[in-house]
């Protein structure tokens, strides 16, 4: 499990914003294709280990290159999202996707794993604030998306209707599957399905 402390405080480094050039560029062979010793190790351990190395370094290059939004402190986010264009607002929606998808993937990969250990535990919470931080990004680029219909041409109107509509289906099944998946671990007992940020035919009646 030192392998695995060692790579939440990594995690915890990148969500304060800290060494993000250093992390983003690591390269660590042992940690990349790692393949555990002790009497403990499992197949899905070492691959949960090696996903996560992924992802951290991932979301590292993210926070650092701050192309996306979500690199950014939650207060400065929406002020940010309002000053870009239609094209630059599918920009960030699909990066946000694609950073759930690969927690889902790294989740895939664990499927079958021990969750009742305590630093398990805390690594998928830790993973949670990721995607329900990229979740909310996209909503609010949505929200912009609306904003901005009555502007559009009918052909933009449309194709923004349909990638909304997209996103909508893509990112509401990651955030679900990857709930849904971890819902005997404290963390997302404490989870209103409810609140979710959840896009929905009467959010998109405006552009309709």
């Amino acid at each position: 499990m030192f392998v695995l402390k060692s790579l939440i405080v990594m995690d915890r480094c990148v969500e304060e914003r800290l060494m993000l050039q250093e992390i983003a560029t690591y390269n660590n062979r042992y940690l990349e294709e790692f393949q555990g010793t002790s009497v403990q190790s499992s197949l899905p351990i070492n691959r949960l280990i090696q996903h996560y190395f992924h992802h951290i370094r991932n979301k590292a290059r993210i926070y650092e290159e701050k192309k996306c939004v979500i690199a950014f402190d939650k207060s400065e986010r929406s002020t940010r999202i309002d000053k870009l264009t239609v094209a630059a607002l599918l920009e960030q929606i699909n990066e946000c996707v694609a950073l759930q998808e690969s927690i889902l993937q790294l989740n895939e990969t664990y499927k079958n794993g021990n969750k009742r250990s305590e630093v398990v535990q805390y690594l998928f919470g830790m993973l949670l604030l990721t995607v329900l931080a990229a979740h909310s990004v996209q909503f609010i680029c949505v929200s912009a998306l609306i904003r901005k219909a009555p502007a559009l041409d009918l052909q933009s109107l449309r194709q923004t209707r349909s990638e909304i509509d997209r996103i909508d289906k893509r990112s509401t099944r990651d955030v679900m599957l990857f709930l849904n998946s971890n819902k005997d671990i404290e963390t997302f007992k404490n989870i209103k399905y409810e609140e979710l940020f959840r896009f929905g035919p009467k959010f998109l009646v405006p552009i309709d």
